[in-house]
């Protein structure tokens, strides 16, 4: 007697369900062929799962009786042997560790962190209410706090070392050069030396403080940086909800939860950066050969475009400070139009040109750009790389840098660099906007 099992399934997802159907079919379905009436109990069974070609697959199974009863008969069965072979996962690499719990949970299944803990590449960490979890992970990022009822997962992807999916996380990254790439809601962010606290609410809506540092956010027209003291948030998933940035002016403007932990991680930084040290400028380059023989930096500033000398301001705020740093005398003069030289280096001109108008082709290197967004360049000796790399450093190290306060003996506010706290007293903005310096910065 013949008895046949027919699930309900096509034949596509046939070869997922073999072990269901086998279940399904069971011990008490009689098999195909002819046995002896007086068969003795089976004591082990082997199962051959056939599926053809018919939308409604027929499964026929075999049971192989005990070695003394009569074997069953089946027919001849074409159909190559199925063999499966299960999945290998490699482990998940370390990428972390716990610093400090009060609550929270760890990995997948998820567990309750303890110090030291280790943190695994994907782990997700949540915090309920009044929760706490802080984590370091073993590159860039020396430290993350996450407050009550957030998300965030380490190391999802080998491009991307943090995702943050929602609630209130502080972090700061270490000052060695390089960045990293995270992800806020879904949205790329860059970092290189920033303290930064993430505010993620539901339906995407993001705010972003930077406390210390710059940051590189992606929208659908590129990359924006943002430094210290500004603040930028976006709503919607991705890159797809527009960008808005201000300024914020002081450490009580954040939740009264994270102040005491925003200061305790400026001071980590602060013991992680030690003695800044400006280069000097190169003494191959053509810059340098030049300053050294007259003791001069001598640059020319192009004021044809602006009625009140902000721009000249700025400039002699910025390599006024970059000659100091190389020992000569600057020496900053304003042109009109027809004055403007757009080949510095010559035997009896400008040693630099600074101007929203670099002539095609000229070698450049970006300085500033005002509050309304215009762009403005050093221009150098032509082909001396050497000497706009000279120029590049400074100003890198000048974004890097926590100068002194106007008043004697005070940090800049929020961390700001020396390149910030320089623009907003030129400008008198709260914003410094810096996407023209994205390069620099390490953020682009």
């Amino acid at each position: 007697m013949t008895s046949r099992c027919t699930p309900s399934f096509s034949t596509l997802a046939a070869l997922t369900v073999f072990a269901a159907v086998a279940t399904a079919c069971g011990s008490g379905s009689s098999t195909t062929g002819t046995t002896s009436p007086t068969a003795s109990p089976l004591t082990s069974a082997a199962t051959t799962v056939v599926v053809t070609a018919s939308q409604q697959s027929e499964v026929t199974t075999t049971l192989a009786a005990t070695t003394t009863s009569p074997q069953t008969t089946t027919a001849p069965d074409t159909t190559a042997p199925q063999t499966t072979t299960a999945p290998t996962t490699a482990p998940a690499t370390i990428v972390g560790h716990v610093t400090n719990a009060d609550g929270g949970s760890v990995g997948r299944p998820p567990q309750r962190p303890q110090k030291d803990d280790p943190l695994h590449s994907g782990d997700p960490v949540n915090t309920g209410t009044a929760e706490l979890v802080e984590f370091a992970l073993n590159r860039k990022i020396t430290g993350c706090k996450l407050f009550g009822n957030s998300q965030v997962t380490v190391a999802p992807q080998a491009d991307v070392l943090l995702s943050i999916g929602s609630g209130t996380v502080l972090c700061r990254t270490s000052t060695k050069p390089g960045k990293e790439t995270l992800q806020i809601a879904g949205r790329p962010v860059t970092v290189s030396d920033p303290v930064f606290l993430v505010e993620a609410g539901d339906g995407s809506a993001v705010t972003v403080h930077i406390v210390q540092g710059a940051v590189g956010v992606k929208a659908a027209d590129g990359w924006h940086a943002y430094g210290a003291g500004q603040v930028v948030s976006w709503s919607g998933p991705g890159t797809t909800g527009a960008l808005s940035s201000g300024g914020w002016g002081d450490i009580s403007e954040l939740p009264e939860i994270v102040q005491a932990d925003v200061t305790r991680y400026q001071k980590v930084v602060a013991g992680q950066t030690g003695t800044i040290t400006y280069p000097a400028v190169s003494p191959s380059s053509v810059l340098g050969k030049q300053v050294a023989a007259s003791k001069v930096l001598s640059v020319q500033v192009d004021t044809s475009t602006e009625s009140d000398h902000t721009a000249f301001e700025m400039t002699s705020a910025l390599l006024g400070e970059m000659a100091t740093r190389w020992a000569v005398a600057p020496r900053i003069v304003a042109a009109d139009a027809a004055g403007v030289v757009t080949k510095p280096g010559g035997p009896n001109g400008p040693n630099l040109v600074v101007t929203p108008r670099p002539a095609k082709g000229a070698l450049t290197v970006p300085l500033f750009a005002t509050p309304e967004g215009v762009a403005w360049y050093v221009v150098v000796a032509p082909g001396d790389k050497a000497g706009a790399a000279s120029i590049a450093s400074f100003l890198r190290t000048l974004l890097a840098t926590t100068c002194l306060a106007d008043n004697p003996g005070q940090q800049a506010p929020l961390g700001q660099s020396c390149y910030e706290q320089r623009y907003r007293r030129v400008y008198d903005s709260a914003r410094v906007p810096l996407d023209v310096l994205a390069g620099l910065l390490g953020v682009a």
